[in-house]
């Protein structure tokens, strides 16, 4: 922005405030509103003391380059089987990449963009580091591509000869059925969400009954966004105490508001939870298999399907929940997303059991720029570990798993994210499971910034955090889940046990919070 006064004079250029500390992160509370600053001091006739400050956005090249037709590195031979393999699942017409990279003038109008990001290793985006088990989903570019892309732009973005293209990639559109036949049932929004255009990004929670008599066993799931452009992920559960339908009813916000603008539809607003505590004692169905995860969706990841021999057993009077998060455009919009099931008749012979390793930390101090938290868990069952899912808030910055076999000391890696990003959270499954004897000790460990430094910290100056399920409080474990052989009743104390600490902490929030 450009501020002139009534003299023709340039008192202030520059961002109009710190909301973003770079293009892909924004930070969650405004410190300096420049603008707004420089504004006052001019109508008041006062000197403005910061006149220029470096705004943050994509570059804009007004020049038109020659493009060079032929090169060492060519757009047809070399990077277009790149783009093909690594980033027009999601960067084509109708899909979430903000700009389509299927044709040679798609990537030449981005070329210093996508070489940016390549080279920082900001795209693709995949958090875990190479020290982690080989993953399945893993769109990370090797050493070798980078190069190549990074030689093809600094050689000027050479288009190259056409015959040199492979053939172009066929996609399954994002709105079809991944399978031969069609899910056995449907479960989709009973009604649009409608999405504000401002604002931070909105969780909800939106419960479906599946109203079945019986225990049901689903060998597959597959997410459809209704709109790719606002859905950034979604985890789906099934909960089979109704607790969940009981919150829907009594937090719901179906009403539009008199101008039309703003949040509403099924569902409620929840956060990265639940949006309550259940109370254990209100549990009174299917105590034996209260509710589990049944898969997430982000882009470009497959269609969740359950380990040969297994099924994910759905018990009598059982809903359906998907927690959604829904990223802002800057217009009202709307969603209708749906989840389809695939069923099989056929008992499970194999059993898949799910673990919460959770930490023990209950407040984390105002100022500590590395608190570091960890917890574990003993496994009662040998189990071939095949998916986990780590979780946090805004406070964390690094998170590992580890696992020490029976009778050992030796913590042996599993994973790693080095830089957490609260909008950047999905199930991980490595490509070949992990087999863990009875006895085995899995750990997990994050590291929390709570210092005034940190732009996604939600206080300034920083406040002591506590452990709770809203985004202004802080959480850190894992959710592993592994094939065993034996199924055995499901009694839920890990759940209970952390509901219990967050009432706990809550309650200590309550005494010595504002304090």
């Amino acid at each position: 922005v450009y501020l002139i006064d009534s003299a023709m004079t340039l008192r202030y250029f520059g961002r109009i405030n710190d909301q973003h500390e770079d293009r892909a992160t924004r930070n969650l509370i405004i410190k300096n509103h420049d603008l707004k600053e420089a504004l006052s001091n001019v109508l008041a006739n006062k000197e403005v003391l910061v006149q220029y400050t470096e705004s943050v956005g994509c570059p804009l090249d007004r020049v038109k380059k020659p493009v060079v037709e032929d090169g060492k590195v060519t757009f047809y031979r070399d990077v277009l089987p790149i783009l093909q393999k690594n980033c027009q699942e999601c960067h084509r017409p109708g899909e979430a990449g903000p700009f389509s990279l299927l044709t040679f003038k798609d990537a030449y109008n981005w070329a210093e963009l996508i070489q940016e990001n390549v080279v920082s290793g900001e795209m693709p985006p995949w958090k875990p580091t190479a020290k982690s088990v080989p993953l399945r989903h893993n769109p990370r570019l090797s050493n070798q591509e980078v190069e190549t892309v990074n030689k093809w732009v600094e050689g000027g973005s050479a288009r190259g000869d056409i015959k040199d293209s492979p053939p172009p990639a066929k996609f399954r559109s994002s709105k079809d059925w991944n399978d031969e036949n069609p899910p056995d049932i449907i479960l989709e929004s009973p009604a649009d969400f409608h999405l504000g255009p401002l604002g931070e990004d909105h969780y909800r929670t939106i419960v479906m009954s599946l109203n079945n008599k019986e225990e049901l066993f689903i060998r597959k799931t597959q997410f459809i966004p209704g709109n790719p452009k606002i859905v950034h992920h979604s985890l789906y559960f099934y909960d089979g105490t109704g607790l969940l339908m009981d919150a829907q009813k009594k937090l719901g916000n179906s009403t539009p508001p008199a101008n039309g603008i703003g949040d509403w539809g099924p569902g409620y607003s929840s956060g990265m939870g639940l949006g309550f505590i259940p109370d254990p004692s209100k549990v009174k169905r299917n105590q034996d298999n209260p509710g589990s995860g049944l898969g997430g969706w982000v882009p470009a990841v497959d269609p969740i399907t359950a380990p040969p021999d297994t099924a994910y057993i759905l018990p009598p009077q059982c809903d359906v929940f998907l927690q959604m998060h829904f990223h802002r455009n800057g217009k009202q919009e709307v969603d209708r997303s749906k989840l389809g099931l695939w069923l099989t008749k056929k008992p499970p012979t194999k059993f898949i059991k799910s673990y919460l390793v959770d930490t023990t930390f209950t407040i984390i101090p105002a100022g500590v720029k590395k608190y570091k938290a960890t917890g574990s868990r003993v496994l009662e069952e040998d189990i071939k570990l095949f998916t986990f899912s780590p979780h946090a808030h805004r406070l964390a910055t690094e998170s590992r798993l580890y696992y020490s076999l029976p009778g050992s000391t030796e913590k042996v890696l599993l994973f790693e994210i080095k830089n957490w990003d609260f909008n950047w959270q999905q199930r991980y499954y490595p490509i070949d499971y992990v087999s863990l004897p009875k006895g085995t000790t899995i750990h997990n460990e994050w590291i929390f910034d709570n210092s005034s430094g940190n732009p996604q910290n939600p206080f300034h100056p920083a406040k002591t955090m506590f452990l709770g399920e809203n985004t202004v409080d802080e959480m850190g474990f894992y959710i592993i889940a592994g094939v065993v052989d034996v199924r055995e009743k499901v009694v839920p104390t890990q759940l209970l046990n952390y509901f219990e600490r967050l009432l706990k902490a809550e309650a200590l929030k309550k005494i010595f919070g504002s304090k």
